[in-house]
């Protein structure tokens, strides 16, 4: 059998080109130092190797045991080294057959943005906690598509201390519009007492409630001590009264109108409300100051009316 080296023992091979340097059949050797090229046609089996240039390898590399790179491993433009998986440019996509599962000790997912964190998936005390903590005042917002459009269902508004914003109403024991909350609206409004002069009214004041369609007004009016023969009826109320569906109660403290039974008589479809006294059978609409029946001068109203708005 041809040999090449110092000793048979350094290289065996069943045939050599010493011109070419090209071996044919199995080589069996202690050591292999090579300066240039490379070129395997076959199966080569190596206990160790140790390479101190680059590899390049037009065909499949299989590996059986582990492969340690320190300086980490480029695989197109996905870069792996120590605890950080970069991808240059692009999207980067995981699709298993199975599950994904996130299984972080620390028991926090944090979710960044350019290298700055917008929000945390964390283990809470019995259960789940989803943050946005790390921003002053940054909402957390739900997202949907609604036939084709994407709407916003839901905004948690941190700078209002986390107040829950539903884009279409709020839906209790069903889905239909029947169990549609859509609206809540609370404030003041300063009443128009219609036909009654500002300067001659003391103090007046206005506040409602809306939930839904059912509106809720408190009034009070303190008229001054001036004439006034127009009707008391309040014409600037919040919302539109539906039809004349609603009702009212009221306090007042002119001894004149306790045998009367007063009423509250709404405009349809309309902003206004008057006051009417039943005495006797008979209906007439109460006055503010100086013709009866009157409220007369100094004297305190207190005004509330249920009602339904459009």
């Amino acid at each position: 059998m041809p040999y090449v080296g110092q000793k048979p023992a350094d290289i065996i091979s069943t045939a050599v080109d010493t011109v070419t340097g090209t071996f044919s059949g199995e080589v069996d050797a202690a050591s292999l130092d090579i300066s240039g090229n490379i070129d395997v046609d076959g199966t080569t089996n190596l206990d160790v190797v140790d390479i101190d240039g680059a590899v390049d390898m037009a065909s499949t590399l299989g590996v059986a045991g582990k492969i340690t790179a320190d300086a980490g491993i480029d695989i197109d433009n996905i870069n792996i080294d120590g605890t950080t998986i970069a991808l240059s440019s692009g999207d980067l996509t995981l699709d298993v057959a199975g599950d994904i599962s996130l299984d972080a000790d620390g028991g926090d997912i944090l979710l960044k943005d350019g290298g700055t964190q917008f929000g945390t998936l964390a283990a809470e005390t019995g259960g789940l906690g989803i943050s946005s903590a790390i921003v002053q005042d940054s909402d957390i917002i739900f997202k949907g598509n609604d036939g084709g459009a994407t709407i916003t269902a839901l905004t948690l508004d941190m700078s209002a201390a986390g107040q829950a914003n539903f884009n279409a109403g709020l839906g209790i024991g069903g889905t239909g519009a029947a169990n549609t909350l859509s609206d809540y609206e609370e404030g003041s409004f300063t009443p128009t007492w219609s036909g009654y002069g500002t300067d001659k009214i003391n103090s007046t004041t206005g506040k409602f409630v809306k939930v839904g369609n059912q509106v809720t007004v408190y009034a009070s009016l303190v008229t001054g001590t001036g004439n006034d023969a127009s009707s008391v009826a309040i014409s600037n109320l919040p919302f539109t009264i539906s039809g004349n569906l609603g009702s009212g109660t009221l306090y007042h403290n002119t001894a004149g109108l306790r045998d009367m039974h007063i009423v509250t008589a709404l405009d349809s479809n309309s902003t206004t409300c008057r006051l009417h006294g039943v005495l006797s059978g008979s209906d007439t609409t109460i006055k503010y100051v100086g013709t009866d029946p009157a409220l007369g001068g100094s004297s305190t109203l207190i005004w509330i009316l249920f009602y339904q708005t459009i």
